[in-house]
């Protein structure tokens, strides 16, 4: 997943996507995986592709806070405000306290979308 993460930071998204693929079918359980692939698919704003993979993250473990995040960050961009500011509610949830960067954007956000 490596490999992925490095074509992923370059804005090669077809390429992580492949990776990320490839790790998945190595292992179906990755929640890491599915999150990564989801961000390829941000990346090349394929904003429902997304989605699906953050959910199937959650699916895996329904802890994973970074996948609420991208999802709240998805929802947003794609003027989902309601289903924004629920996603970021929950990643509110099961977040690590020392996110705090994360928190306060969160935050931020649900305030401005008016929640």
């Amino acid at each position: 997943m490596g490999r992925g993460k490095v074509y992923l930071n370059k804005g090669q998204y077809e390429q992580a996507i492949n990776d990320f693929s490839y790790a998945i079918a190595i292992n179906p359980q990755s929640a890491d995986a599915y999150n990564n692939r989801g961000l390829a698919y941000f990346g090349k704003g394929q904003y429902d592709q997304a989605i699906n993979e953050y959910s199937k993250a959650i699916t895996i473990d329904s802890q994973y806070a970074q996948a609420y995040y991208n999802i709240a960050i998805v929802r947003e961009a794609k003027g989902d405000f309601q289903d924004a500011i629920n996603a970021y509610r929950k990643f509110l949830i099961v977040v690590s306290p020392q996110e705090t960067d994360r928190i306060e954007y969160a935050k931020e956000h649900i305030a401005k979308l008016g929640g």
